[in-house]
């Protein structure tokens, strides 16, 4: 009699590593779609270290300044071209430290691998640039800089936490050049200098990140 044919196991490893990508594609077109709201064509944005996700400012039709390195400026307009998204309104602004740039901005994004330098060196400028309503977005909210400055931002009266995406990107609106700011500055120098973890998360960062878990957890169980 012939053997019988065993059903081939499926590769638990690789669905997990399809599940993964479903899931964080997902969470990326959340944040695009975010984005798409909030900036509008004609507005002056800018980013602060590597990321992509500041293509949709691009895609709207701001004129975008990027402060960092000559690769973010690169990646940034090579990701724009591979999707056919007019890169021209895109310059680098390096010097946007003393001031080069546009005196007014309606929106920041800050890459989520930013280093603690980076941000020391030019906060205060971006913090003063960016009008009274802007909007903040911290990519990579849960850890390194964004957590610290996520923490700072959630004790500053002239700040506003307005969304959490995903677990980890925070949405700030500035409300007011408040007294506390000079504190934030402080603090942010501070974190430039301190021997953190990159992984490991400022205290607000990592209570709304436990909490938006949970919050996911019990909408996902609560549906089956």
């Amino acid at each position: 009699s012939g053997r019988a044919m065993t059903k081939p196991e499926p590769n638990f490893a690789e669905f997990l590593r399809q599940r993964a990508e479903q899931h964080a594609a997902a969470q990326k077109d959340i944040v695009v779609d975010y984005l798409k709201i909030i900036v509008k064509p004609g507005d002056k944005t800018l980013q602060l270290g590597e990321c992509l996700l500041a293509a949709t400012f691009v895609a709207r039709g701001a004129f975008h300044e990027v402060i960092g390195s000559d690769a973010a400026v690169f990646e940034l307009r090579r990701h724009c071209a591979d999707n056919d998204i007019a890169g021209g309104r895109i310059t680098c602004g390096q010097n946007s430290g003393n001031r080069a740039g546009p005196t007014s901005l309606d929106a920041v994004i800050l890459g989520p691998d930013l280093e603690f330098s980076l941000l020391a060196r030019h906060w205060e400028s971006v913090a003063d640039r960016l009008k009274v309503g802007g909007v903040l977005i911290l990519t990579g909210a849960d850890i390194s800089s964004s957590a610290r400055l996520t923490d700072a931002l959630s004790h500053d009266a002239g700040w506003v936490l307005q969304e959490l995406i995903n677990g980890d990107v925070s949405v700030f609106r500035k409300t007011a050049h408040s007294n506390n700011e000079i504190a934030t500055k402080r603090l942010v120098s501070r974190a430039a200098h301190s021997p953190i973890s990159r992984a490991q998360p400022g205290l607000v960062a990592g209570v709304l990140r436990v909490l938006f878990r949970s919050v996911r957890s019990f909408g996902a169980n609560s549906a089956r």
